[in-house]
């Protein structure tokens, strides 16, 4: 007998069949059909992933929630409203207000009048050492007054340190802050007296917000003390609890200013007013009333 021990298709319950041999026509039919069958699901599935699903997952990205732009603002109504405060207050008034979702402008009053600008300017110098810290020029661990410029920088700005201002004022150069001042755009500060418009104290405060003057971890760190600031009893008296809220403030015999970024949640603006007494004796009851009164008419602008 041969050996069949070690045939290759002994494993199967079948001999393979001879390379000429033909199936049944039946069969081969059958296994036609099949193969067709085949052909189709691949080209339906094909189809599927052309055609139907972009659309179907389209149809599916209404579940992630759309970034809601605020909306506009009714620019003539508030104009009219804060020109009649301005014009009923006992005290020069400027405004100026900018949009920060549409970078629009609203000025009022004595907007574009150069104004000694008291302590609200700490914030060109906080801005331009900053930035000369980012260029590599200086770093906040250096030493300024009797302790770091890191140190120093709070003050200047939390609790409005005149010390720390000359410091840094000394250390910077008039020269290199109207030269920063200019490259942004604000034509009208001037170091040397202290002046500044409210309009160019709003442009520094959209940049600062917008993230064009500084990297995001020296926004973020200015921004923090301008949150702590001191002076309150202006622009934020009137803001209520729970909105975001930056600014600095400052104060002579005869004025009163403040320059605030303000951020409901829905809506972000920019809001500086400016307050002068022509008496040459500042009155705080008609200055905060005028404050007041212009912070809760732009907050009821922007609501929405």
């Amino acid at each position: 007998m041969r050996n069949t021990l070690n045939r290759p298709y002994d494993t199967y319950s079948h001999s393979p069949p001879r390379a000429n041999a033909r199936l049944p026509k039946k069969k081969r039919h059958l296994i036609r059909n099949l193969f067709q069958l085949v052909l189709l699901v691949v080209a339906a599935v094909f189809a599927f992933k052309l055609f139907i699903a972009p659309s179907h997952s389209k149809a599916h990205s209404s579940d992630t929630p759309a970034v809601v732009k605020p909306e506009a603002i009714d620019g003539t109504a508030l104009g009219s409203q804060l020109n009649q405060l301005i014009n009923q207050s006992s005290l020069e008034v400027g405004v100026s207000i900018t949009d920060l979702s549409t970078n629009t402008n609203y000025d009022y009053g004595l907007h574009s009048t150069g104004y000694v600008a008291a302590s609200t300017t700490k914030l060109v110098s906080a801005a331009l050492y900053l930035h000369d810290v980012e260029q590599g020029q200086a770093s906040l661990n250096d030493p300024m007054g009797d302790s770091t410029a890191s140190d120093e920088l709070k003050q200047m700005i939390v609790v409005s340190d005149n010390d720390a201002w000359v410091d840094f004022n000394d250390y910077l150069g008039h020269p290199a802050l109207l030269q920063y001042a200019q490259s942004l755009s604000i034509s009208d500060y001037n170091p040397d007296d202290n002046t500044i418009t409210a309009d160019s104290l709003a442009l520094l405060l959209t940049k600062l917000y917008q993230g064009k003057l500084l990297n995001s971890s020296h926004t973020q760190l200015l921004l923090s003390y301008m949150s702590q600031a001191d002076y309150t009893q202006y622009i934020e008296a009137a803001v209520p609890s729970g909105v975001k809220f930056y600014h600095k403030a400052g104060y002579l015999d005869d004025r009163a200013m403040d320059a605030a970024i303000i951020d409901n949640g829905k809506h972000s603006y920019v809001l500086v007013i400016f307050t002068k007494d022509p008496s040459g004796a500042y009155d705080q009851d008609a200055g905060q009333q005028a404050f007041h009164s212009i912070t809760t008419a732009t907050l009821s602008a922007f609501a929405n």
